[in-house]
């Protein structure tokens, strides 16, 4: 248009910019700053609702329903006074930019028509003028909305990175280690502090055998299960030396060449079976293989009776967290799911935290008498099914206290049988 009409040309560019860059950049500058509120309070919001779900009955009891329900709405209005702000935001920036794009197209016409009057161009050229002006507006109009959706996009991009950047940090090279002969395990010199001056482990050595089964007892607190962490390379930050399997330990062996049950296995919400398939993932075997390897897991699992009683057999969906289950049929599934692996080290984080002692007891006897030719390190808090392990060890302020088989500590150590006692009173 330059070329017919200066002013006019001069008018629908600055039009033009205001559209596609001011009134854009200005709203992102603004919806940045009030998604990440947004987005932030939302969280909270979740994360409150999701507590006292789980919490309800505690709410209940404590007699704090109403002054929790008061809170919540009260920070669930904020969120939707600020929603509405942005919403009116939006509409005022749309009716903004829609009238500049009607005063672009109608100064179009009326400058083509005064063109057009004083044969400057044919009056054809109008009708081409006014529908490329159109089309392009049309396109230019939904600039302000897609560049404010850029901070939701940032989130989920950022994301991304992150996952691949920890992934990047996650490509520890196994280093290669070697064992004290028919040992699996050998700990020396092994200190740990999560924060300096708080001693968790201190100078602690340890060896396991092949195929030994070794339960490790202490109070809470003493770094059973961070002994755990250590082991399966989930803490690196150590003084001292690890060598499980015959090599330094580290994250990847989870799954591939240790298994692990701990106090609350996760379970999906799917099928038993897709549950039980998470262990076989990557392992490159065949279908027919897999639903073997699975049939093989239930029956060492016990789990065979369970399945009879429910109406879809191991196709029954097993809801979020594994909750249509009771506690002991949760380990079991758990428990089904590392025997899958096939894995020759099994560690057991106090897999029987909060089951009746009779749900324990079996489950205990189920998991012993089915891993008989593997090595398993049992974290626990008392004697029960003690005589099930090769050795005991108990851990102290950091250290080993005692450690021996069951018979020979009952047999020298009084402080052991009369915690052997009490224990079987209880």
């Amino acid at each position: 248009m330059f070329g017919y009409d200066m002013n006019y040309a001069i008018l629908a560019s600055l039009f033009g910019l205001f559209i596609i860059f001011v009134v854009p950049f200005a709203s992102l500058t603004i919806t940045r700053k009030n998604f990440q509120i947004m987005k932030e309070a939302k969280y909270n919001l979740y994360r409150d609702f999701t507590s006292a779900i789980f919490g309800l009955s505690d709410w209940i009891s404590s007699n704090k329903v109403d002054e929790f329900m008061d809170d919540y709405q009260e920070k669930e209005e904020k969120l939707l006074k600020r929603e509405r702000k942005i919403k009116t935001f939006v509409h005022l920036r749309e009716n903004l930019v829609n009238l500049l794009a009607g005063a672009t197209a109608f100064l179009m016409i009326y400058s083509c028509w005064n063109m057009s009057m004083n044969n400057v161009i044919e009056n054809v050229y109008i009708a081409s003028f006014c529908m490329m002006v159109l089309s392009v507006l049309s396109v230019a109009v939904m600039t302000s909305e897609a560049v404010a959706h850029i901070p939701g996009y940032e989130v989920s991009i950022n994301r991304v990175k992150e996952f691949y950047a920890q992934e990047d940090d996650e490509q520890i090279e196994v280093t290669d280690a070697k064992n004290s002969d028919g040992n699996i395990i050998d700990v020396k010199n092994l200190s740990f502090e999560y924060e300096e001056g708080k001693t968790i482990l201190n100078n602690l050595s340890l060896s396991i055998k092949k195929g030994e089964k070794v339960a490790i007892l202490g109070r809470s607190g003493v770094g059973k299960s961070t002994l755990v962490k250590l082991l399966t390379g989930t803490y690196t930050d150590y003084k001292g030396e690890i060598v499980v399997l015959d090599k330094k330990p580290t994250e990847k062996m989870l799954g591939t060449e240790i298994s692990l049950l701990n106090q609350k296995p996760y379970l999906f919400d799917m099928t038993i079976r897709e549950n039980l398939k998470l262990a076989l993932l990557d392992a490159g075997i065949e279908d027919s293989e897999i639903e073997n390897k699975i049939n093989d897991s239930l029956e060492k699992a016990q789990l065979s009776k369970l399945l009879q009683s429910l109406p879809d057999g191991i196709d029954t969906n097993v809801f979020e967290t594994g909750s249509r289950f009771s506690g002991g049929e949760r380990q079991r599934i758990a428990f089904a799911r590392s025997i899958i692996q096939s894995n020759e080290l099994l560690l057991l984080d106090e897999p029987t935290v909060g089951l009746d002692p009779k749900t324990e007891h079996e489950l205990l006897t189920t998991i012993f008498e089915s891993s008989k030719d593997k090595t398993i390190v049992w974290i626990t808090h008392h004697l029960n099914s003690i005589e099930y392990m090769d050795r005991i060890i108990f851990i102290k302020d950091g250290e080993i206290e005692m450690d021996g088989t069951h018979s020979e500590l009952y047999a020298t150590n009084d402080k052991y049988r009369k915690l052997y006692d009490m224990d079987n009173i209880a």
